[in-house]
């Protein structure tokens, strides 16, 4: 419902000029998590309590250790974000403590490779470390498994500083025991455990290319000799399916670094192979636990040296399947251009450790992968921009696996790729940036990594061709900068980059002709890697995050033409670089996708950004026909209602020279006792009805068959929200026996930017 105002002291500002500054109003909204991003060497286990699969570290495809912590609850996974976590690492292990009803966290090693000998639970909301009598030593490439039957957390091997070892522990919830057996399994890392809840034995399986089966009752370890069994194997991954009473393995590496694609099953007498249609690709340090909950056994990520996986998969006893990824992987870099044809965001590769070549498109509401043939390959940091005039989203050049810059030119027209064959082109590179001018009809490409280096040349693609231009004043050299295509101004923007003296904050403009360098008072910080976007609603240019000097930045900038604003909304986004960044001309909210974030990590949320309060302008009812026609009453140039900026409405459609008054009321469906709209006939007005109550009238002379009326909107913030009502009355002897015909009507709701 809109705001109720007490109209006419308001109505008197904004007849009287009276402006003032609105406060911010702008918010962050997350709209999406996203998922996990490739990696391998994660822990990973079931919580029994709150029904949902944990993941936590690992690493991703370029050894980086990670200690992002996400769930999942058979339909999606949900970044947790705690305040509080463990310190970065890879090769650690979870399982669930009966006693305390949480998942503990043990080991494993950090990003300089010390093993660590630390104790954490997980809450579900926190990770808090605890502080236990009794702690094994430093370990990491261990494996926990949960014996339900005893209340206990059993622990076995591991490395420690590069030696293997074999001792047995257990956690009972307050403290670390470390058990005696007569016998144990040889020393060994990187192995699969589980627990076997029928028959009440932890289950040990390989590890260092063993192939060996043992089993553990809480008092003695037993080495099971099985007629057939799996082939020696490292970094392989076991779950227990209670419904069937069967250990799940899969995966893992043989002694020659040789992934296993393979699906075995122990029933306490011997291994099976399941010879299945469908079946994850081959891995290693992947992860695997059971969902209770669901009945399924779930597999998250690992590799096969070349690629980090970031695919979710479920096992039900008789097939795997693939659950649709309800988004992009997590990455940074991907090439993006908002299709306003089409009302999608069309989102290309990038890397997240792994270069990317998928396609997806975000309607609004979900994401939509697009498999198509033939399209442009692996690679990072290209460029792309939408082509209004033509509806084709141009893409440019980027860096993929090998050392390889491309120099290609492709467009996607929603349903297939094309590769242009233009007669020259900007040249390999990579980190470039396009954005589209709508007023020229031409793309316009800036700078990147070229050879020999760093490019600071201006080329412009009219759709056949790329033609280079040489505007008399340049930009220095750069690439990751942020760029975007002003629309009211008509002119492309571009901010910062990376240099050779290294990062920028300079801001530049190029109108088709020349760049010029703005000369703003003040100026966001120097960065490379952030995202631009322009505002089609509030008209503004937006920047966010970045790789700045003092590291990643997660800030918020906008550009009206002449001056920076930082804005401060509330919770935003986590700090990133590498991001992608767009307008959705449909829906009026900028939006930002994925990026890298300190200490390596590459994430696939999505948020939006805009204002609380959106000014907007809606007709309504119809006008009545004159000598020159019926008279239109609409904003000047699109203008919207905004706190503290001038408004103004133009009558249209009059006779050359006349008088007009713009009629302002705070409502529409009454006039002091008189229902609206009215029917003027009774006046000699046939055809015309008033649709405002007139609380103000504004006299205005009409020249040329028009006028237009300036209102200044109050700057004062309570009024975001409020909603006034104006229609033209047009003085016209020739249209009926009164002398007079109207507009419809405008619904004007004051927003705040």
């Amino acid at each position: 419902m809109p705001k109720t105002l007490a109209l006419l002291p308001v109505l008197a500002a904004v007849l009287a000029g009276t402006t003032g500054l609105a406060s911010a109003q702008v918010q962050w909204t997350r709209i999406s998590a996203g998922s996990p991003q490739g990696r391998q060497f994660h822990a990973m286990a079931y919580d029994l309590n709150r029904g949902r699969v944990v993941v936590h570290g690992g690493s991703d495809a370029s050894g980086v250790e990670l200690n992002d912590t996400w769930e999942w609850d058979g339909t999606e996974w949900r970044n947790l974000r705690p305040t509080t976590s463990p310190q970065v690492r890879s090769d650690t292990a979870l399982a669930f403590d009966p006693v305390r009803g949480k998942v503990i966290l043990f080991g494993g090693v950090d990003r300089g490779g010390t093993d660590l000998a630390d104790t954490w639970e997980w809450s579900g909301t926190n990770w808090s470390r605890l502080s236990p009598a009794t702690s094994p030593p430093a370990r990491s490439a261990h494996a926990l498994a949960t014996d339900l039957l005893r209340s206990r957390v059993v622990m076995f091997g591991g490395d420690a500083a590069g030696i293997a070892l074999n001792d047995t522990w257990e956690w009972d919830g307050a403290t670390w025991a470390r058990r005696t057996p007569a016998g144990a399994p040889p020393a060994r890392t990187h192995h699969g455990m589980t627990f076997d809840l029928v028959r009440g034995r932890t289950v040990l399986f390989g590890g260092d290319g063993l192939d060996d089966t043992w089993e553990w009752d809480g008092a003695a370890w037993t080495q099971r000799t099985p007629p057939a069994k799996p082939a020696g194997r490292t970094h392989l991954a076991l779950a227990y399916d209670i419904p069937r009473a069967r250990v799940v393995l899969f995966g893992g590496a043989s002694a020659s670094w040789s992934s296993f694609d393979e699906t075995w099953e122990w029933d306490g007498t011997t291994w099976t192979r399941r010879s299945l249609a469908i079946a994850p690709p081959r891995r290693y340090a992947l992860g695997l636990a059971f969902d209770i909950q669901r009945g399924t056994t779930v597999l998250f990520g690992g590799t096969d040296f070349m690629d980090s996986f970031a695919d979710t998969w479920t096992y039900d006893g008789a097939a795997w399947s693939r659950p649709p990824a309800s988004g992009p992987a997590a990455r940074a870099d991907a090439a993006h251009a908002f299709d306003l044809a089409r009302g999608r965001w069309v989102l290309f590769g990038g890397e997240d450790g792994n270069f990317l070549e998928d396609l997806w498109e975000w309607d609004g509401s979900r994401w939509h992968a697009r498999v198509v043939a033939n399209g442009p390959g692996r690679r990072t940091m290209a460029a792309m921009a939408y082509d209004v005039q033509r509806g084709r989203a141009v893409l440019y050049g980027g860096n993929s696996n090998m050392g390889q810059w491309w120099g290609d030119t492709w467009e996607w027209d929603g349903t297939a790729w094309t590769q242009r064959q233009p007669l020259q082109s900007p040249g390999q590179r990579y980190g470039h940036r396009m954005a589209h001018d709508w007023s020229r009809g031409r793309t316009v490409l800036f700078g990147g990594q070229a050879t020999p280096g760093i490019a600071d040349d201006t080329w412009e693609w009219d759709g056949t061709a790329w033609s280079r231009r040489t505007p008399a004043t340049v930009p220095p050299p750069r690439f990751g900068q942020a760029m975007t295509y002003d629309v009211q101004r008509a002119r492309v923007v571009m901010f910062g980059g990376l240099g050779n003296s290294g990062r920028l904050a300079d801001t530049w403009e190029y109108d088709g002709t020349n760049w010029i360098q703005a000369a703003a008072p003040t100026a966001p910080p120097a960065r490379y890697e952030a995202s631009l976007a322009y505002d089609l609603v509030r008209r503004r240019v937006v920047l966010h995050g970045g790789d700045g000097d003092q590291g990643l930045l997660n800030d918020v900038w906008e550009w009206d033409g002449s001056r920076w604003s930082q804005r401060a909304p509330a919770a935003p986004p986590d700090v990133r670089g590498g991001h992608a960044a767009t307008f959705d001309g449909v829906r009026g909210r900028m939006l930002v996708f994925g990026g890298y974030q300190p200490r390596g990590g590459f994430v696939s949320d999505l948020w939006e950004y805009g204002t609380q309060q959106p000014a907007s302008v809606t007709p309504y009812g119809t006008g009545c026909a004159g000598s020159a026609g019926t008279p239109v009453l609409a904003p000047l140039s699109g203008e919207l209602p905004w706190l503290g900026d001038a408004f103004r409405l133009q009558i249209g459609q009059a006779p050359a020279t006349t008088q007009a008054v713009l009629l302002i009321g705070g409502s529409k469906s009454l006039w002091g006792t008189t229902p609206l709209p009215f029917d003027l006939g009774s006046l000699g007005m046939n055809g015309c009805r008033l649709l405002v109550s007139v609380d103000l009238a504004v006299p205005t002379p009409i020249a040329g068959g028009s006028a237009v009326v300036p209102l200044a909107i109050p700057g004062t913030p309570a009024l975001a929200g409020g909603v006034f009502h104006a229609q033209a009355f047009v003085l016209d002897p020739a249209a009926n026996p009164f002398g007079a015909t109207v507009s419809g009507g405008l619904s004007a709701t004051m927003g705040a930017r």
